[in-house]
Order: structure tokens, then C-alpha cells, then sequence
């Protein structure tokens, strides 16, 4: 068993592999002195190395491994480099584990590329299982909860049909509704990151115009319902801020809440502060893929 350099670098800058380095691209990313945009070429080790074992591939294979490990993780690390299947993947390691602190994303893609990098290069996953350490995982959600709860009409996991409010007023165009929420709260058209749902628990979704229908980033809820939630760049500036300061963490972001800052953002001593497409957290003791939240490690 060795001890991993986990890397975030920006799309098109992946380090070689070399059997100890385990990370994924990142949109940009923060350390304590520097700040990195995404078009710059520039890699960086989180200071901390966690003892461990790396396991990739497609998600059965890894499963499989995942259960002939010699030794109970503490947590797992997991990267993708598309945001396909992490649901079930993530699912099934509760199964296996019980309630397993867990912590990742999936990778940021660049111009020109139709999935992310990761490392190890795999098909589907990597994880890093972690063999030593506290492994605590805390969760923000920076958008407030605004108290309205609506009921939903699953078109697909990841496509909002129909729409309904609790006060029992329904609404067919679900595009027309989120539009007048942006209205409503003063965010314009282009901006999907202002106003979002969650789900009972906390679980942001990230939303996008699929023609008359809305298309999230993450699985929506099996119970069908969300809750209106919103922010303002200020305010996400200064929650990201304040979550990223902590010393000796290594942060997974969301690159739609990056895109919100009013100026960069500085993470703590020994700390790295990276932007996903579409972050892995836990909260309480279930751990869930979503969108738009901030999300770290201590060890």
C-alpha cells in the first residue's frame, strides 16, 4: 500500500501517469498563493498524501475490486470523467459499505474534448481507497432555501416534465415557470446557477433548456420533489471564499458556482480548492451526486 499525490490540473494538462499520482482535471483551481483559470496550463499536488489503494475501470470492474479490498476503507475519492452512472455507482458502494464517506466529481471537460481526464485513465471511474486518517466530509450548499416546494413529472432521471406547486397550481411549461423565477428573483436568462432546485436533503441540481423541457446535470429525486432555492454572486463569493480558507483540505467545487465569483478566491494553507463538472459529497451519513455545491476533505 503506498501513499497517492492526488493532482487537479486544467483540461489539457494531465501529468503523466506514474502508478502514484490519482486526480482529475479541474476548471480552474485555487491554492493558498495562486489562482488558476481554466485556459492556463498548470497542475497542482494537494500537500496532504493519503494512504490507500486506486482502483479504475468500467464500474462493475471496480465494484468487484472494491469488494476483494484487504481492509475497510475509511472513505473513498472517486473521479469520472463523465457524469453518467454515479448514482447507481454510488448507490452500490453504500450497499457494500454501509454508510461510507465519499467524495469526487467528475472531471471538467476543455474545448475540443468529450470527456474529462482522470487518473488513472479509465473507461468509467476511478477511487482512491482510503486506508488511514479521519476522512471528514463536509457539504455547502450556498443557495437559500426559499420555502417552496414543487412536485415534479420525471420525463427521463434527468428531464422535468410537467410541474406542480404544493398550493396546487400546475404549471405545463416548466421552462416558462423557471423563467419566471429568474424574473422573479432578478437573475437574467443565461444564468442557471442563480436560481436552482434541490431536493428534501440538501442536493442541488443544476438546470439547462432541453427545448420546452428542463434537463438536469444529476438524477432528480424518486419522491419527485424539489425545493426552489437561489443566490447572488456577493453572496456565493463570500460563502466560497469563507469554505475554501480552511487549512489542510482538498475542496471539490462546482464550476457553475466558479462562474459566479465576483474576483478569485484564495484556498487555506495546505489546501486545494478544484471546480467539477458535477460534484460527489456526503451529507449526514449518505453520500449523493449533485451539482452546484462546494464540498471537502480533511484527513
Amino acid at each position: 500500500m503506498i501513499k497517492w499525490k492526488i493532482a487537479f490540473w486544467t483540461p489539457g494538462s494531465k501529468p503523466q501517469e506514474d502508478g502514484s499520482t490519482f486526480g482529475c482535471a479541474s476548471h480552474g483551481f485555487s491554492t493558498v498563493s495562486t489562482w488558476k483559470e481554466p485556459g492556463e496550463n498548470a497542475t497542482v499536488i494537494w500537500d496532504i498524501k493519503p494512504e490507500g489503494e486506486v482502483l479504475a475501470g468500467k464500474y462493475a470492474e471496480v465494484l468487484e475490486k472494491l469488494q476483494k479490498l484487504s481492509f475497510i476503507p475509511k472513505g473513498l475519492i472517486a473521479v469520472f470523467p463523465k457524469n453518467s452512472g454515479i448514482e447507481k455507482f454510488t448507490a452500490t458502494c453504500k450497499n457494500m459499505f454501509g454508510n461510507i464517506p465519499m467524495i469526487g466529481g467528475g472531471a471538467a471537460v476543455g474545448l475540443g474534448q468529450v470527456e474529462g481526464e482522470i487518473l488513472p485513465a479509465s473507461k468509467e471511474v476511478a477511487v482512491l481507497a482510503v486506508s488511514q486518517g479521519n476522512f471528514k466530509v463536509e457539504t455547502l450548499n450556498i443557495h437559500e432555501n426559499m420555502g417552496k416546494i414543487l412536485e415534479i413529472e420525471l420525463k427521463t432521471e434527468r428531464i422535468i416534465g410537467k410541474i406542480k406547486t404544493k398550493d396546487g397550481e400546475e404549471t405545463e411549461n416548466i421552462v416558462a415557470y423557471y423563467r419566471k423565477l429568474q424574473e422573479e428573483y432578478d437573475v437574467p436568462e443565461n444564468d442557471f446557477e442563480c436560481v436552482t432546485f434541490s431536493d428534501m436533503s440538501g442536493r442541488n441540481i443544476h438546470c439547462s433548456v432541453a427545448g420546452d423541457l428542463l434537463s438536469s446535470g444529476a438524477d432528480l429525486p424518486e419522491d419527485r420533489t424539489l425545493v426552489i432555492r437561489k443566490t447572488n454572486p456577493a453572496d456565493a463569493t463570500r460563502e466560497i471564499a469563507g469554505f475554501i480558507s480552511k487549512e489542510n483540505t482538498i475542496v471539490f467545487g462546482c464550476a457553475g458556482l466558479r462562474s459566479l465569483l465576483e474576483q478569485p478566491v484564495l484556498a487555506g494553507s495546505s489546501s486545494i480548492a478544484g471546480f467539477m463538472f458535477g460534484e460527489l459529497f456526503t451529507i449526514g451519513e449518505k453520500s449523493m451526486f449533485g451539482n452546484l455545491m462546494m464540498t471537502r476533505l480533511t484527513l
